[in-house]
Formats: C-alpha cells, structure tokens, sequence
C-alpha cells in the first residue's frame, strides 16, 4: 500500500522542524522521518534516519542509516545507507550502498555500487562493478569501466556466435528442413 507522507503526518515519530533546521532555513516542506516506514515522500528536504522510505522526491535528500527504493532529487547525501536507484545533480555516499546511482557529480566513499553514471565520479576507498563518467578522480575498485563493458560484450557476442557456428544449430529465425 503506496502512501504519501505530508508534513505532520508519518508513520515512525517525527521530531518537529524547529528542533532539527534553524528558522528560515527548512521551511513548511521540510519531513524529518525518525526510526519509522513511508510509502512516497515529496517535499523541498527529506530527512531520513534509521528508517526507510519507497519513494523520496525532493530538492534535498539526507539518509542516515535508512534504506530507499528509489530518490530523485538536486542533492543526495546518503551515510551508512542502501537505495536500489538514486538520480540527482549531486551525490554523496558514504558507508553507503546502491544499485544504480546516476548524477552530474557523484562522490563515493567507502561505499559499493553496481552501476554508476556520472559527469564527474570522485571515488575514495570505494567499489564500482560497472562505472560510466566522463571524469574520474581518486581510488576505487571498478570491474568494468565503459571501454572494459564494450569490449566484454563484443567478445562474449563473438564467442557465441563461434560455438552456435561450429555446433552446427541453425540461426534463429531461419528454416530447417
């Protein structure tokens, strides 16, 4: 059951604005999820700890210990969090994990993703099965970086293309007689 969290209303406890942003700074659309569960979250600034959300769509996005299916925002910061796929300008993870994280600049450290697409990928200590960045800065483990992912799938096509041919098994699509 897909709910959408409003301001004052959560499923786990909210802790009030006034005692987590200083005036002026979050606003009415600020939702602070402490130790709960949401359906979909839109707001200007989702703040989200030891909890986890379905859908979050807002200008900001803090996860602290939570979990998210899937957030789009203008910034992520995500610390000792999961989420299975993640779009915005800009990306933070920290002690994190993703699935598929795509941004204009996308900072991991310490953190594991399988699939990342990013104008400018700035990588510390972390890991990345398949990484697609016009720029890449600093330490990380990538098992397939774009040039690795093309090659890997012109070889695996003409392999099998070799074994079908010599097998002897006719194309699909054609005739037997």
């Amino acid at each position: 059951m897909d709910q959408e969290i409003e301001r004052d209303e959560l499923l786990g406890e909210l802790i009030p604005d006034e005692e987590q942003v200083p005036d002026g700074e979050a606003g009415e659309e600020a939702i602070i999820v402490e130790s709960g569960q949401a359906g979909s979250i839109v707001a200007t600034t989702a703040d989200i700890r030891q909890s986890s959300a379905q859908t979050i769509k807002a200008e900001t996005v803090h996860l602290n210990s939570s979990a998210a299916l899937r957030i789009d925002t203008a910034s992520a910061e995500l610390r000792d969090s999961a989420v299975v796929s993640t779009q915005a300008d800009s990306i933070e993870l920290t002690d994190s994990a993703a699935v598929f994280v795509r941004g204009q600049t996308v900072t991991l450290n310490s953190s594991v993703a399988v699939a990342t697409v990013a104008g400018r990928a700035e990588l510390g200590n972390s890991k990345v099965v398949l990484l697609a960045a016009r720029e890449v800065s600093g330490e990380a483990q990538v098992l397939f970086d774009m040039k690795a992912a093309v090659v890997f799938g012109l070889v695996a096509g003409a392999v099998i293309g070799l074994l079908r041919m010599l097998s002897g098994r006719p194309e699909r699509g054609t005739l037997s007689d």
